[in-house]
C-alpha cells in the first residue's frame, strides 16, 4: 500500500488523511449558523480554535492544493446537504486582487469548484472585485462592512437560489457585502458557506 503524509499533521497515510486527523476532523464538524446580512442563511463547518482546520486554510491561501480543497468541501457538502437543494449553481467570493497576484491563488475559488462536485452543480464565477480595499484582518469590526462596500460587481442577472462559498467568515462583513450584490443582480435567495467560522477582533 502507497502511504503519503497525511494533509493535515504530514503523518504517513494511505489517503490522502491520516485515521487520526480523519475521526478528529469527523468530531469536530457541525453545523454553526453565523449572522450575515443580506444571506438568507449563512454556515460553517468548523470553529476558528480546529487548529488544523485553521492552518489548511491559510495553506490553502498560499498555495492552490486540489486534494485539500476537496477534503475541506466534503465536510462542508456533508454537513450542508439540506440547503442546497435545489441551488442554480455555487460561486464564490474572489479573493482581493494583490493577494491573488501575490500569491497565485484563491482559496475560496479553489474550495468551491471542490464543493461544487460534491454537491452536484455547477460553479459559476458571479462576482468579480474591483477597486483597491485593505486586509479586513487588520481591520475593527465597524471598519469591515465600509472596507468592502461597494467592491464588488455581478456577472450579468441572476436567478434562483445561488450558493456563495467562503473560507472563514469572522464578522461576516465580506459575505454579507457579496450577498447583497447577488440580491440586487436578481438572486431570489443566497446561501453563504463556508469552512470555519474565524475569532473577533
Amino acid at each position: 500500500m502507497f502511504l503519503q503524509p497525511c494533509l493535515f499533521c504530514s503523518r504517513a497515510a494511505e489517503g490522502c488523511v491520516c485515521e487520526g486527523c480523519a475521526r478528529e476532523l469527523d468530531a469536530a464538524a457541525s453545523l454553526i449558523s453565523s449572522a450575515v446580512p443580506f444571506a438568507d442563511v449563512a454556515f460553517t463547518v468548523f470553529e476558528y480554535g480546529q487548529k488544523k482546520v485553521r492552518r489548511a486554510v491559510f495553506q490553502l491561501k498560499r498555495r492552490a492544493d486540489a486534494r485539500l480543497a476537496d477534503t475541506l468541501a466534503r465536510f462542508l457538502a456533508r454537513e450542508t446537504k439540506d440547503y442546497t437543494l435545489g441551488a442554480l449553481c455555487v460561486t464564490y467570493v474572489p479573493r482581493r486582487l494583490s493577494q491573488k497576484w501575490r500569491q497565485g491563488t484563491d482559496q475560496a475559488r479553489e474550495i468551491a469548484r471542490a464543493f461544487a462536485k460534491h454537491a452536484g452543480l455547477p460553479c459559476v464565477r458571479l462576482l468579480v472585485r474591483r477597486g483597491v480595499s485593505r486586509r479586513q484582518h487588520d481591520l475593527e469590526k465597524e471598519a469591515r462592512a465600509a472596507n468592502v462596500h461597494g467592491k464588488f460587481r455581478a456577472k450579468g442577472p441572476l436567478c434562483g437560489t445561488v450558493v456563495l462559498i467562503d473560507d472563514i467568515i469572522t464578522t461576516g462583513a465580506t459575505a454579507s457585502e457579496a450577498s447583497r450584490v447577488l440580491r440586487a443582480a436578481g438572486a431570489e435567495r443566497v446561501v453563504v458557506l463556508a469552512v470555519s467560522r474565524g475569532g473577533e477582533v
